[in-house]
């Protein structure tokens, strides 16, 4: 599956949860990418994160990239700036959507 040609969105987590903006922004993002005709990525970054991957299955992720370190518990704006300038970098995609959070606007 190409990259290039997706809606991405960073999946804010709190504690391990999905934040409840992310869900939204993925709805949205299955939308968009149905006009554009791209596909769904996610990017998640946290501790222990893995295992709340499964519950986006159903918001329609095509692809999700799971960054998981213990330094990443809480956020912290330097190291999580980072990883997504990188993965955005690397995987180029149409449209990149950040939840209107606090971390998200940071």
């Amino acid at each position: 599956m190409s990259t290039k040609n997706s809606v991405m969105v960073f999946v804010q987590q709190d504690d391990g949860q999905i934040a409840e903006v992310s869900v939204e922004l993925l709805c949205k993002a299955k939308d968009l990418a149905s006009q554009v005709h791209a596909s769904v990525t996610g990017v998640l970054i946290g501790k222990d994160v893995r295992k709340s991957a499964e519950s986006l299955i159903p918001y329609g992720v095509d692809e999700l990239f799971i960054v998981e370190d213990n330094r990443l518990e809480n956020y912290t704006p330097m190291p999580y700036t980072k990883i997504m300038v990188d993965i955005i970098k690397k995987i180029q995609p149409q449209i990149a959507l950040y939840g209107a959070t606090t971390t998200g606007r940071d």
